[in-house]
């Protein structure tokens, strides 16, 4: 499943600096920066219900989004998000502008599968995801929301390492140790303590 490119309605920002952004935030937007594609960058608003809604959908940073932007549209990716370290909210957004011809380093997030089809799972037993991303290079339209992990027939202490991880079409690892361990599945006194820890 590739990315769905999804339209955001964004406005010119005049004004730079952090006394602008914190003006810009008191009107209710977030302040937000369009660069790359040997562009110059240009400062923008959006709303945030716009972003927080989108959040909510899969695959946030490795998604395409189409910035409608003075009467055109923007392909872009959204590189980073600032936030407020206490109350969590948006304080600024990052968007880098992709021509179709690039080539892009993403996080793409690991997405577990047939978890019913795992014995050691049917045994009380816990998938553990020892990486929760992968990093991938791909073309923007080759870049999957996530990546699958199959762990059909896995008995507990069995691993899924890097190599085994089946790539959609255009698209390369990053990582140099296809040996990396992704996920194990932990038997039921291990998966005690791996909630402890996550807790």
């Amino acid at each position: 499943m590739t990315t769905v490119v999804t339209v955001l309605a964004v406005t010119v920002r005049t004004g730079t600096g952090k006394g602008n952004a914190r003006a810009v935030r008191k009107t209710g937007f977030i302040p937000a920066t369009l660069y790359g594609d040997k562009k110059p960058p240009v400062s923008i608003l959006i709303d945030p219900k716009i972003i927080n809604a989108e959040m909510n959908k899969p695959g946030f940073f490795t998604r395409m989004f189409d910035l409608a932007l003075e009467g055109t549209k923007v392909r872009a990716i959204c590189r980073d998000l600032q936030r407020h370290p206490v109350s969590d909210t948006i304080l600024h957004a990052d968007f880098q502008r992709i021509g179709t011809d690039s080539l892009l380093h993403v996080a793409v997030p690991i997405h577990v599968i047939n978890e019913s089809a795992s014995p050691g799972v049917k045994r009380g037993g816990m998938v553990n995801l020892v990486e929760h991303t992968v990093e991938i290079v791909a073309r923007p339209a080759a870049i999957p929301v996530s990546l699958e992990i199959d762990v059909t027939g896995m008995k507990i202490g069995d691993s899924l390492h890097l190599s085994q991880i089946k790539l959609p079409e255009g698209v390369s690892l990053l990582h140099p140790d296809t040996d990396l361990t992704i996920a194990t599945i932990v038997s039921p006194s291990r998966r005690e303590k791996v909630g402890e820890t996550e807790s």
